[in-house]
């Protein structure tokens, strides 16, 4: 056996190493905490404690409970949704803001490549030079190349590495940290990982008509193919759920949950769990009108969905963004918010550790500012506050800051609810 497959919630397989059966875990693309479990164990393993300064990725380690038990428990958390936002709405909050720039960005930049890091208090992106590339990081420019691909800049989940797919001639490689790795025919774009503690690289590479992984420069076995993306499998090897597609069947796309087909949709994504494992919701579609259903209760029907949505800290609350004609908006607890010409889908609607206070970004005029609880925080507006892998990031259950751009400048934005 080569190591120990463990499937996070958002999607990722990781492998460690059997050695490490038993020991803490932490996955480098959304930052959620598991145990590691045994080569043969058949049990999931023993939850960790969340995370009191971040919103916890969902744990999916238990399969949902019945459906009568997830109708009433639902439905009753719905009810004190409602009596959470109803309080909110009437006690709304004292906001301060404050910007500190990061310094402008430079010439001839590629505006699709501005990626930020995983805590967003960091920020790299690819400029054009004449005919060559570069890449530069919170200001610093890096070497000139022939060809730099933007998709493939990745920061490490500390934030403190950054890496990315260079060329130089017909050759390509990854650059880490400055330093050139081996060339190659050719290295996959977004294969780049970091181990979970930051201090491993692994990619995949293309020699000839081969393809291998390279894990900290030492190449593995040669295959005929590789597949960059991974199957989602529960920690116990079972698929906790899935949309599926019936061919030839009107519809016919019902979510499967546990092994057990619900109704048939003309469309389904999902599905997603709250922290506690104990509730499920995912997206459906019926006469093309998209919605949520929360414990198998059906939501209000909106013209679109966002593919994100977020239980809280908690697991009480839910919240996502929808689409109406041309106007967003975001729902919280089944409760809508203002529309507005956009709402940005990363970074999303998030939590405060809390589970009291909800913050996104929206955009009116073209120009975009932070909404708490309802409230906007117009002092300071900005022409772009979506920066790729950027997060509002709350620091505590008053504080949270977040990566914005305004001509040219990038600033650290941070927010406090001072009552």
């Amino acid at each position: 056996m080569d190591g120990i497959k463990v499937t996070c919630q958002c999607g990722r397989i990781l492998t460690a190493p059997i050695t490490h059966a038993g020991k803490k875990g932490k996955c480098p693309s959304c930052g959620a905490h598991f145990i590691i479990p045994s080569p043969n164990q058949t049990a999931p393993p023993p939850p960790l404690s969340q995370p009191e300064t971040a919103y916890p990725v969902p744990n999916v380690r238990k399969p949902f409970p019945t459906k009568a038990v997830a109708i009433s428990g639902g439905a009753l958390a719905f009810v004190a949704g409602i009596v959470i936002a109803a309080i909110l709405l009437f006690s709304a909050p004292k906001i301060k803001i404050t910007e500190t720039s990061l310094g402008k960005m430079k010439e001839g930049i590629i505006d699709v490549t501005l990626h930020a890091s995983p805590d967003s208090k960091r920020v790299a992106y690819v400029a054009k030079r004449g005919e060559k590339n570069l890449v530069v990081v919170d200001g610093v420019e890096g070497k000139e190349y022939d060809g730099i691909s933007g998709g493939a800049l990745v920061f490490s989940p500390n934030s403190k590495r950054v890496a990315y797919r260079a060329k130089r001639g017909d050759k390509s490689f990854f650059v880490v940290d400055g330093v050139e790795g081996k060339e190659y025919d050719d290295v996959a774009d977004f294969s780049l990982v970091f181990s979970p503690d930051s201090k491993r690289v692994a990619y995949v590479a293309k020699r000839g008509e081969k393809n291998l992984a390279v894990v900290d420069g030492v190449e593995g076995q040669e295959y005929d193919g590789i597949r960059v993306w991974g199957v989602v499998i529960g920690f116990d090897g079972k698929i906790l759920g899935y949309s599926s597609l019936q061919l030839g069947v009107e519809g016919g796309m019902p979510m499967v949950l546990a092994g057990v087909e619900g109704k048939d949709y003309g469309g389904a994504a999902g599905p997603f769990f709250s922290p506690d494992s104990q509730r499920v919701a995912y997206l459906a579609r019926r006469h093309g009108k998209w919605f949520v259903v929360v414990d198998g209760v059906e939501g209000k029907k909106y013209d679109g969905i966002g593919w994100f949505l977020h239980f809280s800290p908690d697991s009480k609350r839910v919240a996502y963004f929808a689409k109406r004609g041309e106007e967003y908006l975001v729902v919280v607890d089944g409760v809508e918010g203002k529309e507005y010409d956009d709402v940005a889908w990363r970074p999303w609607p998030w939590f405060s550790p809390d589970s009291k206070r909800v913050a996104y970004v929206a955009e009116r005029g073209k120009k975009w500012f932070v909404v708490v609880d309802g409230v906007e925080v117009m002092e300071k507006v900005y022409d772009e506050f979506h920066i790729e892998g950027s997060s509002l990031v709350f620091d505590s259950p008053t504080k949270f800051h977040g990566l914005a751009k305004r001509d040219n400048e990038i600033f650290l934005v941070e927010i406090e609810i001072t009552e």
